[in-house]
């Protein structure tokens, strides 16, 4: 008998933020605000609505688990100094795959969902490396301020839409 996934409100509010609002640094720093009303300077609505569907549910948090496992497995199996800011980014990209990977005119059709995540599932290896590669690339000719830290840089919504800048769209045709 396999055991029975469960997923978490709050796993699931920091999946949806990341990916379908893109806000990779309120999912990941400010956990709280992601369960507060939009009136009062939440996020409650826009990722509690209509629109949340079981499938996008879902969709989301496994993406969000697996960038995760592979996060932890890059690191546990490559030294390479280049990947040093990957710990620090697992929100970031699960929110550069919407960003790069979604269309987002069609991210309300329940089978447009379904086949996305599912295409990204079964590419998941070629998308991911894509990415990262253009991160590192990035990372590699950014220029770095006094007091720079990765940790610093991946918390923040204006280092995500610096980063977000620097991809071209394209959408996974389904």
């Amino acid at each position: 008998m396999t055991k029975p996934q469960i997923i978490r409100l709050v796993e699931t509010a920091q999946a949806l933020a990341a990916f379908y609002l893109e806000k990779p640094a309120v999912a990941k720093s400010k956990t709280s605000a992601l369960f507060i009303a939009s009136s009062d300077g939440g996020y409650y609505e826009e990722i509690f609505n209509a629109e949340t569907t079981p499938e996008r549910i879902i969709g989301a948090v496994m993406l969000m688990r697996k960038m995760t496992e592979k996060q932890k497995e890059v690191m546990a199996t490559n030294p390479d100094e280049r990947l040093s800011w990957l710990p620090h980014a697992d929100y970031f990209l699960v929110s550069l795959f919407h960003h790069r990977f979604l269309d987002v005119s069609r991210q309300n059709e329940p089978a447009y969902i379904d086949t996305f995540f599912k295409t990204v599932q079964s590419r998941f290896e070629e998308l991911y490396w894509g990415t990262v590669n253009q991160v590192i690339d990035y990372m590699d000719r950014r220029p770095t301020e006094a007091g720079y830290s990765h940790p610093k840089f991946f918390k923040t919504q204006t280092s995500y839409e610096e980063l977000a800048r620097q991809f071209v769209k394209t959408p996974i045709a389904t």
